[in-house]
This record gives C-alpha cells, sequence and structure tokens, in this order.
C-alpha cells in the first residue's frame, strides 16, 4: 500500500512542465495587467487635460485588457488551455496594450 501512496506523491515530469509553463502564462498576465495600470496611471494623472474621446478609449482599453486577462487566467485555473485560443487571446492583449501605450504617450513629458 505505501509503495502505491509513494508513487502518487511522486510529480511526474508532465506535470512538472505544465506548471512551469502555467506560470509563464501567469506572469506574463501580471505583465499586462501592471503595464495597463501604468497607463491608466497616467491618464489619471492628466485626467484635466485629456479629451473626453481619449479618456473614453483609455477607459474602454483598460477594461478590455483586464477583461481579456480575466478569461485568460479562468482558462488557465480550471485547465481549459487550448494553444490556439490562447495565441489569439495573447494578440489581443498586446494589441490593446500597444494602443494604451500610443494613447499615453500624448500626455507623457
Amino acid at each position: 500500500m505505501s509503495k502505491y501512496l509513494k508513487q502518487d506523491s511522486k510529480q511526474h515530469h508532465y506535470e512538472s512542465e505544465i506548471a512551469h509553463d502555467y506560470k509563464k502564462q501567469i506572469n506574463y498576465i501580471k505583465t499586462m495587467r501592471e503595464y495597463a495600470n501604468e497607463y491608466q496611471a497616467i491618464i489619471n494623472k492628466n485626467a484635466i487635460d485629456i479629451s473626453g474621446k481619449h479618456m473614453e478609449l483609455a477607459m474602454l482599453l483598460y477594461d478590455k485588457i483586464f477583461t481579456v486577462t480575466k478569461i485568460l487566467l479562468l482558462h488557465i485555473e480550471n485547465n481549459m488551455y487550448v494553444p490556439d485560443t490562447w495565441q489569439m487571446s495573447v494578440q489581443k492583449v498586446n494589441k490593446y496594450v500597444t494602443e494604451f501605450e500610443q494613447l499615453t504617450k500624448e500626455y507623457t513629458w
């Protein structure tokens, strides 16, 4: 009986690879959220100088980044990771972060 318990307690090679892969993905999500928070702080700091159109766009981009990254986290937590879907979502997040960065460049000096 103890032989089987020992085998169950050992982590298989593929399990450690999956855990490592998930850690990288979670780190990516945290990084993108940090970028979004930094850009949002710039927008908030310069809120008086920002037009309504740009403020609306900033709020929309911020919301989109957090929505997509939340979905990605749910996929990881529920073991629903699909590489194609993940890649598509990552591209969306990258696009939103880039747009947000371009928007905030106008208000940093």
